[in-house]
């Protein structure tokens, strides 16, 4: 037999096992890597339902809350409005906004609003954020005898970010804007907005 016919005989035979020395070594850091995985999803899941926000109690007086969109000249679509106001209604009231990151805020949707003229406060929220989760500081200037009004500022809002967006600074002075014609002119049935006192938070 030649040397030639040995050599590749034998390297051939020598081929085999090491090829499922390989396939052993991968599966085994595949099995690792799985191992991980799964303990590090165990640990994500149960931080989340341990560490999520839970329910407060309602307060004994809540404010008046309600939701509309408006359109306006410069946006190319309706602008989403969150109305917080005075009122005197006792219905039970219910927990908006809530969710495993944020706390929401207690409010009577759609409430009767107390009859006497209010101040006016527009709010604005960060890039990426929207106006429910600013409902904790609405609902007490509310409380404290104020109509609170924000919007969702389309582009820079919760699940509707872009950063090329978030530059367009002027985009959001002119929804504040729009907020105060809007409660000016066609204010909701039952508010009285004192135009003479308008604030602005952000």
């Amino acid at each position: 037999m030649e040397y030639a016919e040995i050599w590749a005989r034998s390297s051939q035979q020598a081929v085999v096992p090491a090829a499922r020395w390989v396939r052993f070594g991968v599966m085994k850091w595949v099995k690792r890597i799985l191992a991980v995985v799964a303990v590090l999803a165990v640990v994500f899941f149960a931080g989340v339902y341990f560490l999520q926000t839970k329910p407060r109690p309602a307060p004994d007086v809540t404010a008046g809350y309600l939701e509309t969109e408006i359109i306006v000249a410069h946006r190319d679509v309706p602008l989403p409005l969150h109305v917080w106001y005075p009122t005197e209604a006792t219905d039970a009231p219910e927990l908006i906004a809530q969710n495993a990151l944020f706390y929401g805020f207690h409010a009577q949707r759609d409430a009767t609003p107390a009859p006497d003229p209010a101040p006016v406060v527009v709010l604005s929220h960060g890039s990426g954020g929207n106006a429910p989760q600013l409902g904790w500081i609405a609902s007490e200037l509310a409380l404290r005898g104020m109509i609170v009004i924000g919007a969702n500022h389309p582009g820079t809002t919760s699940r509707d970010s872009l950063p090329e967006r978030t530059v367009m600074i002027w985009e959001r002075s002119q929804d504040l804007s729009a907020l105060l014609d809007w409660i000016e002119a066609t204010p909701p049935a039952g508010l009285t907005p004192d135009i003479a006192r308008v604030g602005s938070m952000g």
